[in-house]
C-alpha cells in the first residue's frame, strides 16, 4: 500500500544534522507517513534532548518512525559511552492493522535512504520503546 515512501530533501537535511559526530544539532526525528505516502517530519528534538524526551511526543495509538542518536554505556569495565543511530518503528498494539503495516513496511526503506543507521527496531508497546529495551538491542 505505502511501500514506496521517499525520504524528502528536508528530512535528509535534518538527518545530516543528527548524524554529525560531535554535538549534533538534532538528537531525534519523529516521522509520520500521511495518506498520500509522504513522510512528514512531526518533531525534531535538538541536541540537548535525550531518548526519554521522545516518549511523550509519540502518540499512543498511532504509528511513527523515530530516528535518533541513542547514547548509552556498555557493559565493559570501565564502561564506555557508545552512540548508535537507531531507527524505531513504533506500531502500537492498538493502532489499526493497515497503519501498522504502513510503518512496519517502511522503516527499513526510510533508514536505507538516510544511510548510516546502525540499528532498526520494532516496538509495539511502551516496554519495547523503553530506553532499557533499546539499549539491549544495541548491545
Amino acid at each position: 500500500m505505502n511501500s514506496g515512501v521517499v525520504a524528502t530533501d528536508e528530512l535528509k537535511k535534518i538527518y545530516a544534522d543528527l548524524k554529525k559526530p560531535f554535538k549534533p544539532l538534532v538528537n531525534a526525528i519523529i516521522l509520520s507517513i500521511n495518506d498520500d505516502s509522504q513522510v512528514v517530519v512531526e518533531h525534531q528534538l535538538d541536541g540537548t534532548k535525550t531518548f526519554d524526551d521522545i516518549i511523550p511526543l509519540v502518540p499512543q495509538e498511532e504509528g511513527r518512525i523515530i530516528v535518533c542518536n541513542y547514547i548509552f554505556e556498555n557493559d565493559e569495565n570501565p564502561p564506555r559511552k557508545i552512540r548508535k543511530i537507531v531507527a524505531i518503528c513504533w506500531a502500537p498494539e492498538d493502532a489499526p492493522s493497515a497503519k501498522k503495516i504502513v510503518y512496519s513496511s517502511n522503516v527499513k526503506n526510510i533508514a536505507s535512504q538516510l544511510g548510516a543507521v546502525d540499528k532498526t527496531i520494532q516496538a509495539s508497546n511502551l516496554d519495547e520503546l523503553s530506553s532499557a529495551n533499546v539499549r539491549d538491542h544495541c548491545l
